[in-house]
This record gives C-alpha cells, sequence and structure tokens, in this order.
C-alpha cells in the first residue's frame, strides 16, 4: 500500500503546560517556533518527504490557529509540497481516544487504515517499513516504542473495525519500553487497554 493512501492524524489540542515558557499559552504548542518555523511546518514537510499526502488535524486548545495556519501559511509556502489538510476539531478536551475518534468522522470508506503521530513530536522513522511491516504481520494493532534507556519520542498505525483500548497509559514501571507517538492500525479503535495487558497485546 502506498503511503500516499494512507491518511494521517496529527494530535494538535494539547495545552502544551511544559512549554508555557514559549507559547505564553498564546498559540498552541505544535506552532511552536523551531529557528523560527512553527512546528507543525516541519512535521508536515517531513511526512510528506515520507510519502504521506492527506492530513487530519486533530485540533482542540486554540484550534482556530491551527485551522489558519494549515488553510494560510502552511498550504501556500513553497517548502511544503501540495496536500489534503482537514481539521477535526473538539469542541471540549477529549483526550487521544476521543481526538481520534472524532477524527475518524473525515475518513472515507476506502480508508480502513491511518497513522497517528503526536503533534509535538518528531521521529524520524522509515514509513514505508512499518507499513509494510503491518500489512505483512496482520496484527490489530502497531506502536512504535523505544528503550526507556534511550531519548527518543511519537506514532500509531490502526485498522477499521478493532476495539483495542480501555484507557491510554503512556508510561508505566512494569516494561521497559515507552510509546514514541506512532501507531499504525485499523479504523474506528473505540478503547485503550489499561494495566499490565496492553504490551502483551500489542505486537513490537
Amino acid at each position: 500500500m502506498k503511503l500516499r493512501n494512507i491518511p494521517v492524524m496529527i494530535l494538535c489540542g494539547g495545552k502544551g503546560t511544559r512549554l508555557e515558557k514559549i507559547t505564553k499559552n498564546k498559540i498552541p504548542k505544535c506552532l511552536a517556533p523551531i529557528n523560527g518555523i512553527p512546528f507543525l511546518h516541519i512535521l508536515v514537510q517531513y511526512l510528506q518527504s515520507e510519502g504521506f499526502e492527506k492530513f487530519i488535524f486533530c485540533t482542540g486548545h486554540l484550534g482556530e490557529q491551527v485551522r489558519q495556519y494549515v488553510n494560510g501559511s502552511l498550504s501556500s509556502t513553497g517548502k511544503v509540497g501540495k496536500f489534503e489538510g482537514i481539521i477535526s476539531q473538539e469542541s471540549k478536551p477529549l483526550g487521544t481516544n476521543g481526538a481520534i475518534k472524532l477524527a475518524e468522522n473525515f475518513l472515507t470508506d476506502y480508508e480502513d487504515i491511518y497513522v497517528v503521530v503526536n503533534g509535538d513530536t518528531y521521529c524520524a522513522l522509515d514509513y514505508k517499513y512499518l507499513v509494510s511491516v503491518y500489512m505483512r504481520m496482520n496484527t490489530k494493532l502497531n506502536m512504535s516504542v523505544i528503550s526507556k534507556s534511550r531519548k527518543e519520542v511519537g506514532t500509531y498505525i490502526y485498522r477499521k473495525g478493532w476495539d483495542l483500548f480501555s484507557s491510554f497509559v503512556e508510561v508505566q514501571d512494569f516494561t521497559e519500553f515507552i510509546d514514541i507517538g506512532t501507531l499504525e492500525g485499523y479504523e474506528k479503535v473505540n478503547k485503550y487497554l489499561t494495566g499490565k495487558k496492553w504490551l502483551k497485546n500489542i505486537e513490537i
């Protein structure tokens, strides 16, 4: 499957409390400048270089600024290629799972696989390889993880029709691995796994 046929959900709804010294709570954290360039620009540019063309921006806190940036500066700059950008705006904080569920309303009937990435995380992954492994193994969910001993971070790949989770647990002491923000999987993932079972139910 070609990456241009796989939508990417970019989670942009967090308040960014750890970045308040930079954002002053006046801009969303995904627009925090890196050498004068909004981080979201850098992220989309990288994902495009990997082959993705459709992006669903899951917005919440200060989401109107993200919408204006996506429809304005990001779309018009020559440094970012042509892409399809969709805004999925929360009316109230929904959390990671809620944001994903809301964004699923913008998937077509033919888009049964999608990638989810954090809007504040740059993770240089070989997405073609990740998707090929996912398709070959036919797993319910692929989550990119990293050993706690390493300082890297974001991606998930989902497939349509699976109820996987009951709540989201980012880091637990029972495992040496942590989520790095990238998932691959089926559409309409309704629940998150909790407790020690989550690692056993995910192909790594």
